[in-house]
């Protein structure tokens, strides 16, 4: 292609992609009493001053309830200058109102959940913004950040995410995520905070811009939520419901677009049993509904997920692994299991090893995401191999997982095609089968 060509592409690229864009909603997060309500400019105010969640709507483009977009925000603290020990930041023009006041967490075992409702339908960016204005912050807290959108039912998309500090700052972390909206679902971020070396350090949310990036959604992930079918809780929203019992296998359909002919198979099988036990606590209150109940091993055996029906193809599936057994305290050694794949591509062969479960005391949410493929209709056998007993009681759980389609592959650069060679001889070196 001549020079001229692609100039006149690459204009017409870019008219393409601004035209799809919608103005972003940007919103400044702040406390509503004892600090400053005026947001930052260019920005709308989100003001509160309680843990319970407060919910506002803002004026957007891409809002379905007349031109309103629904946030919520349940938060433990709310903070603004010149609330106390938070004075106001001074070195970045454009953004010192904003960086000076938010939502917090000063324990790690705190959560913030951000929501957002009447969404159009679409791929979404939403860029966060994460620092201190705290005296006592030295900007060693950390921060993880969890979505739940149409695309994917419960995916960590950020670990360990720094949060800075001071009033003089060379710069502040900010977080880009890009997420998905189908008929109408609603999307969540949670925030969880981590464990710091040292200080009263403070993990924050200030705000966020939020932009329609095109209007054209993705096919929605199937989500499911396993429980105990003669003590069913709550499912969890965006969420089915696998409801079942007993050391048997089960299986369910669920009508969804990623079945072969619209409907996906579920069968779980080699469980001791399915237990409702308390609820989640702590970071991982918002999620118990998910958390409390599911199909579990009590000693050291295999239990094996079954996916039928599937359309042909590639799939990234996030599989969640959490206990509430123990309660708050008096927890044992976490439970260790490895993951061994039978699909298109492999024969039970061992894709993740020295995985462990979370339980309330936890850090971070066990999460296990992998792809699988499918072919000439194929099913998907995943097996959950449990180790030996850690201590008393030592349970391993299958929560319930979200199965999405697997985004493009990347193209590989010429010098790295190689490396991809080696790299799979490595990976068949690693297949094994069971005796």
């Amino acid at each position: 292609m001549r020079a001229s060509n692609i100039v006149v592409a690459s204009v017409a690229i870019l008219l393409l992609v601004s035209t799809a864009h919608a103005i972003p909603l940007r919103v400044d997060i702040g406390q509503s009493v004892g600090g400053t309500v005026t947001p930052e400019a260019g920005f709308d105010a989100f003001t509160a001053n309680t843990s319970a969640t407060v919910t506002n709507n803002y004026a957007a483009s891409f809002g379905t309830n007349a031109g309103m977009v629904e946030v919520s925000i349940t938060s433990p603290f709310y903070r603004s200058t010149p609330s106390g020990s938070y004075p106001q930041v001074t070195s970045q023009p454009g953004f010192n109102d904003l960086l000076s006041g938010s939502a917090l967490m000063n324990d790690t075992n705190q959560a913030i959940v951000l929501q957002f409702d009447d969404l159009a339908d679409g791929v979404y960016q939403l860029t966060t913004y994460h620092h201190a204005n705290f005296v006592n912050s030295t900007g060693a807290s950390r921060l993880d950040i969890l979505v739940a959108d149409a695309d994917r039912g419960l995916t960590r998309v950020h670990e360990n995410v720094p949060t800075t500090a001071g009033t003089t700052p060379a710069s502040f972390t900010t977080r880009t995520t890009e997420f998905s909206v189908s008929a109408g679902s609603p999307v969540t971020l949670y925030l969880d905070g981590q464990p710091v070396t040292s200080g009263p350090e403070h993990a924050n949310l200030n705000g966020f811009e939020l932009d329609q990036i095109s209007p054209i959604a993705p096919i929605p992930s199937l989500n499911i939520d396993f429980s105990r079918s003669n003590a069913a809780g709550p499912t969890q929203a965006g969420f089915l419901a696998f409801e079942a019992d007993g050391n048997g296998p089960s299986t369910q359909s669920f009508a969804h677009p990623l079945g072969s002919a619209g409907m996906v198979d579920v069968t779980i099988a080699g469980q001791c049993c399915y237990r409702d036990y308390a609820p989640a606590t702590g970071s991982f209150a918002p999620l118990s509904d998910l958390l409390s109940d599911s199909p579990l091993l009590n000693a050291p055996g295999t239990l094996t997920l079954t996916l039928g029906d599937l359309a042909d193809g590639r799939y990234e599936i996030t599989t969640i692994h959490h206990t509430t057994q123990f309660g708050p305290s008096e927890r044992p050694p976490a439970t260790p299991f490895d993951i061994e794949l039978t699909d298109a591509k492999f024969t039970d062969a061992l894709i993740l090893t020295g995985l462990t479960m979370s339980d309330n005391n936890s850090d971070q949410l066990s999460l296990a995401t992998f792809e699988i493929q499918v072919s000439g209709g194929s099913p998907v056998v995943i097996d959950f191999i449990r180790g030996g007993n850690q201590g008393d009681g030592d349970h391993f759980a299958l929560s319930g997982f979200s199965i999405r389609q697997a985004p493009p592959a990347a193209v590989p650069e010429p010098a790295t095609l190689g490396l991809l060679g080696f790299g799979a001889f490595a990976l068949l070196g690693r297949r094994r089968r069971r005796a």
